[in-house]
């Protein structure tokens, strides 16, 4: 899904926490499941943050079959 300027909308992107391998539906999910702000868990995905609360984040890659 994209935003009216083509930008994709980040809510509905899986992410991964590297350190343990969960993945979750969004970074509203994993920021929650691990007790941290959305925010800087946003900022680590962007790469404007290496990591929040010793965790690290990265979108999970879509495999079309």
């Amino acid at each position: 899904m994209k935003r009216k300027n083509g930008r994709p909308i980040e809510h509905d992107k899986p992410v991964r926490i590297i350190e343990t391998g969960a993945v979750y539906k969004n970074y509203i999910e994993a920021a929650d499941a691990i007790g941290g702000n959305r925010s800087c868990v946003y900022l680590c995905l962007r790469g404007d943050r290496a990591r929040h609360m010793g965790f690290t984040f990265k979108y999970e890659e879509e495999n079309d079959g």
